[in-house]
């Protein structure tokens, strides 16, 4: 949610800098070239977050797995 916000952010701010007019072009360059930047440093946080996520749904599951198989054992 904090990055689909960022990105929202990002876009606006975007569009606002693009659209004025009295924004030389090298001013541009320099604003996408950052927010290129940020946004590439939100998207490995949230593959990072995505793949911690998938990590402990896999635990779990194993986890879920071994429990069954003892329950299973007692009857």
């Amino acid at each position: 949610m904090k990055s689909i916000k960022f990105l929202i952010a990002v876009a606006l701010f975007s569009v606002i800098a693009i659209s004025c007019k009295e924004t030389e072009k090298k001013e541009v360059k320099v604003t996408v070239e950052t927010t290129v930047e940020e946004v590439k440093t939100e998207a490995a946080e949230a593959a990072e977050a995505v793949q911690d996520t998938l990590n402990t749904v896999e635990e779990t599951k194993e986890a879920v797995e071994e429990t069954a198989k003892e329950v299973l054992k007692e009857e």
